[in-house]
């Protein structure tokens, strides 16, 4: 450093300062001062190099640096956001200049929705480290760039609180809307997973599918649980066999004693198998109250604690069968053993002109039927379980004399033919036709087809061993006819048309004796000629007719009425009518409440109760015979008077509820406690869709169309009490303790299918 001027320098002459810093150095301080009687000195200005002089003497000094070089940080251009730059903690510029070694700090500034994405630095075209968000200045400029991206919200996964067992979630807690979170579930000892549920933050259930989810835009909380396993220990019995049904599977003991997981709630299902020769008698079950353990199948629902199952068993009872019956047929073996639930099959033979009325098991001890086994009325083998009777056994058999059927042919014109029962004719019964001609009309002739059957002059046969269908032929152009009666002493007659009879008709002459006094006889007579006179009938000829009547002191006679209920001996009323006198028409007093006839049977009586009536005495003809009336004439003895009952009967099933028979016929349900043995024998079905809408489902379900309903299970006659729809169809009680399933739309022994559509019963 130099002055212009050192010494001899006048006040306020100016005087110039050369100041030359040494290689890589540069001036720092310049000091230029002078000391005015104090002890601190007094600083001079420097202008331009130049200090003007005081009145003083002046001191200069300097102090030299070295010399420091400054380079550029600069950013490239970005987007969706912008760096800035601080060098020895400047506030935040766009650029900067730093020397060597100088800490540069970046700040990231990305624009509202974006986040730094990458941050990158190069010096002389070598990349330079970032540590963090701050570079050491390097010797050369610096620029620094980066990229921005979108910011991706993400949702929190909670776990809820849980007992038995914990769940984790990956890939974390905090996950991305989108992304597939998998659960990991894992069960204390002693327990197992139950269910694992997601919900979001509404409460609403979030899918799960093996225990994975995609995260929606929501927080969502997860909780799992976990239920205890209880045991069963099921204990092998001696003599049989336990099984066990869970909702996983049936489990049994046949090889030895199980020990099962469960599930408190379920539902366990549990039974007993014996072995051969033995019953069960009772289960022990430990852990459960209330099961009543005299049931071989039964459930429970598993409590929360360990549950033991036992079962005993007890050899079966060997007992004696034997057999019984009345006339008319054979039950063999005679005589054989067999152990309750075993099976025993025997032979039922009717002898000619027989048919098997019934067949059931007794027992010895007070001979109470235990069971009725179903058989065909022409025999035939059977088998059955022998059942726990405590005592002997015997299959009891009651045979009948085989019945007949008469049946009138169709598309009859002109007139009508009654007096006949449908069903239960017997060999050699007298039946007496009812002949109506129309009016216009008169019999020509009567045809009977099945057997070789012979009409007397009032229209009565004998009934053959033959089913017979009775084909009248009426033909017009006919005139009515006129009846004159002659009344005569000790007694009057009538009947019930005088006028305009038509020829053919069957006439029935009512005869009221005096007091101590029986009809005789009753005299016919057209043109002179005598009319064939029978139990008070004659046939009317095509000619006007006179009647009278002679009457004889007589005894007056008594009239046993028996009404049962139709198929077997099961009396309904019994009834006494007294004095009678021969000749008289006896008509019916009425019927039981609900029932209607099945049909009526009249003999000679000889005063025994309840007597099979074919081997009573002569057979009394019927005068008039309706559903529900009757009446014949009084003979000169007493009578005995059968009547079956039955169910009334329509044409066809039209009703829901309506009970089918097999000849297609049926009775309503509200007339189903009024069924005769027959009538049970012959039911088929029950209807229980008739079309309507309301039942759609039940036919949709089991046949998809519009359908009959219900068949009944071979061998046994319906109840036919309450029917109820459900899912299997729905229930009919039969003539048994237990209740047996309905098959949809079967028959029963006659095969096929029945139907109902558009109003009518369809057989296929």
């Amino acid at each position: 450093m130099a002055a212009s001027k050192t010494k001899g320098i006048d006040q306020g002459e100016k005087i110039y300062l050369t100041i030359t810093p040494d290689t890589n150095y540069q001036l720092d301080k310049l000091y230029c001062q002078y000391y005015d009687g104090g002890v601190i000195p007094k600083n001079i200005d420097v202008t331009d190099n130049s200090i003007v002089m005081p009145n003083k003497d002046v001191y200069i000094g300097a102090s030299f640096k070295e010399t420091i070089t400054l380079y550029n940080v600069s950013a490239s251009e970005t987007q969706n956001g912008k760096i800035q730059f601080s060098a020895n903690g400047s506030d935040p510029q766009d650029s900067c200049q730093a020397a060597k070694g100088t800490t540069v700090t970046i700040f990231v500034l990305p624009n509202e929705g974006y986040e730094i994405d990458m941050l990158a630095a190069s010096a002389g075209g070598n990349e330079l480290a970032i540590n963090g968000s701050a570079f050491a200045m390097p010797e050369a400029d610096v620029t620094v760039s980066a990229t921005f991206k979108p910011v991706i919200k993400t949702y929190t996964v909670a776990i809820g609180t849980m007992t038995g067992g914990s769940v984790t979630a990956s890939p974390g807690m905090s996950v991305a809307a989108g992304t597939t979170v998998t659960l990991t579930p894992a069960a204390d000892s002693g327990y197992v997973l139950d269910s694992l549920t997601v919900k979001d933050a509404s409460g609403n259930d979030v899918l799960a599918q093996r225990n994975a989810f995609a995260m929606p835009q929501s927080d969502v909380t997860v909780t799992a649980v976990f239920k205890k396993i209880y045991t069963i220990t099921i204990n092998k019995p001696t003599n049989g066999n336990i099984g066990v049904v869970t909702p996983r599977g049936r489990w049994t003991t046949k090889d030895a004693g199980q020990t099962i997981e469960a599930f408190a709630g379920e539902t366990i299902v549990y039974d007993a198998t014996p072995a051969s020769g033995y019953k069960f008698r009772a289960f022990t079950i430990g852990g459960v109250d209330g099961i009543d353990a005299s049931k071989q199948k039964n459930s429970f629902v598993m409590p929360q604690s360990d549950v033991t199952i036992s079962a005993e068993f007890e050899e079966k009872s060997n007992y004696c069968i034997g057999t019984k019956c009345n006339t008319g047929g054979t039950v063999s073996p005679g005589e054989q053993y067999a152990r309750e639930g075993e099976e025993v099959t025997v032979t039922v033979t009717p002898t000619t002109g027989y048919v098997v009325e019934e067949l059931c098991l007794q027992t010895v001890f007070n001979w109470s039927t235990i069971l009725l086994l179903p058989i065909d009325k022409a025999g035939g083998q059977v088998t059955f379980t022998v059942p726990d009777a405590g005592t002997a056994i015997e299959v009891r058999a009651t045979f009948a004399e085989k019945t007949y059927s008469i049946k009138l042919a169709d598309n009859i014109t002109g007139g009508s033919i009654t007096g006949f029962n449908s069903s239960g004719n017997h060999l050699g019964q007298k039946i007496r036709l009812f002949v109506t001609p129309d009016d216009g009309y008169k019999l020509k002739d009567i045809s009977i087809e099945g057997a070789d059957v012979t009409l007397d002059d009032c229209y009565c046969f004998e009934m053959p061993n033959a089913d017979i269908t009775i084909k009248p032929t009426f033909e017009s152009g006919a005139t009515g006819r006129n009846i004159t009666i002659k009344q005569s002493g000790n007694g009057s007659v009538s009947c019930a048309k005088t006028e305009g009879v038509m020829p053919g008709s069957t006439v029935v002459l009512m005869a009221t004796p005096a007091s101590g006094y029986g009809l005789k006889e009753f005299t016919v007579t057209s043109a002179s000629e005598t009319v064939a006179v029978s139990n008070n009938v004659f046939i009317m000829p095509d000619s006007d007719v006179s009647v009278s009547a002679t009457f004889s002191n007589g005894t007056e006679h008594n009239v046993y009425v028996w009404i049962t209920l139709g198929g077997t001996s099961k009396t309904i009323a019994e009834r006494w009518r007294s004095n009678i006198a021969p000749g008289t028409v006896v008509t019916s007093d009425g019927l039981p409440a609900g029932y209607v006839i099945s049909s009526v049977y009249v003999t000679e009586w000889a005063g025994e109760v309840h007597p099979e009536l074919w081997n009573q005495g002569e057979d009394i003809q019927l005068t008039s015979r309706t559903d529900t009336d009757y009446s014949f004439v009084m003979p000169d003895c007493d009578a005995h008077v059968h009547i079956y009952l039955k169910a009334p009967v329509k044409p066809k099933p039209d009703t829901i509820g309506d009970i089918v028979l097999k000849d297609g016929t049926a009775v309503a349900r509200e007339n189903r406690g009024y069924l005769s043995e027959t009538q049970k024998y012959d039911a088929i079905a029950v209807i229980f869709y008739d079309g309507k809408a309301e039942f759609n489902w039940l036919a949709s379900k089991f046949l998809g169309s519009c359908v009959l309903g219900v068949g009944l299970a071979e061998g046994y006659g319906p109840w036919c009490g309450n029917y109820l729809g459900s899912d299997n169809g729905g229930y009919v009680k039969f003539n048994s303790t237990a209740a047996h399933p309905i098959y949809i739309g079967e028959g029963r022994i006659w095969g096929g299918h029945y139907y109902y559509a558009n109003g009518e019963l369809i057989h296929d």
